[in-house]
């Protein structure tokens, strides 16, 4: 739905190529989230944005992935939504309720894990995902 009312691509902003979306009836105005980047990150790619610690940002669009799109005055791209915290209130829960009936999925890599809070997974293991996090990660059983 986003990208069918924003056709537009990562990249700089310039006056002569704004694109201006068709937008469907509406009865109110769009709300975008404002965050901060919490780190430097450098785009690896042409559909991703360079933030810088400090900087603020507009998120258009989450994706599950982790990645969010992201706007700033003259730039916008796709931004790890692990580099970014709500500007007003950094403990502020966004994610979406947990589904604690799970979700089935079969693991399609194998996975070590690094951190206490991690498990350990093998290729092709079947699992239940709970709750699905918007920094990219997942909550299972």
């Amino acid at each position: 739905m986003l990208k069918e009312m924003f056709p537009i691509e990562a990249g700089d902003i310039h006056r002569e190529n704004r694109v201006i979306p068709h937008l469907p009836d509406i009865t109110g105005p769009i709300i975008l989230q404002t965050y901060r980047a919490i780190a430097d990150y450098e785009k690896s790619s042409r559909t991703e944005m360079t933030v810088a610690t400090g900087d603020v940002v507009d998120v258009v669009e989450k994706s599950e992935s982790g990645w969010w799109f992201c706007q700033m005055k003259t730039k916008r791209g796709w931004v790890p939504a692990s580099y970014l915290e709500p500007l007003d209130s950094p403990d502020e829960a966004e994610d979406p309720d947990p589904d604690y009936a799970g979700e089935p999925y079969v693991t399609i890599k194998a996975y070590t894990a690094v951190e206490e809070d991690e498990m350990s997974l093998s290729e092709g293991e079947a699992i239940e995902v709970i709750h699905k996090l918007l920094d990219g990660w997942w909550v299972v059983r």
